[in-house]
């Protein structure tokens, strides 16, 4: 499906444009010791998150636990 709509294509580049600001995202990058970090602000100041940001310890347990399972085979 084609849609040709100025504003609407105007609409979409804003909404885009604001999610990808750092206080509305994450940077995800490796730290010096090749972990995960998440970078993002908060009140204007930068804010570095070393576990998922959002993330309960029940979700992050689950995610470790899969993880250990062989599933690569199964791709």
């Amino acid at each position: 499906m084609y849609v040709e709509n100025q504003e609407l294509a105007r609409q979409l580049v804003a909404y885009m444009n604001e999610g990808v600001l750092p206080r509305n995202a994450y940077r995800v990058m490796l730290d010096e010791n090749q972990d995960i970090v998440w970078h993002t602000q908060m009140d204007g100041q930068p804010v570095t998150f070393t576990k998922e940001p959002d993330s309960t310890v029940w979700q992050r347990f689950m995610s470790g636990f899969i993880q250990m399972l062989p599933v690569e085979k199964q791709l």
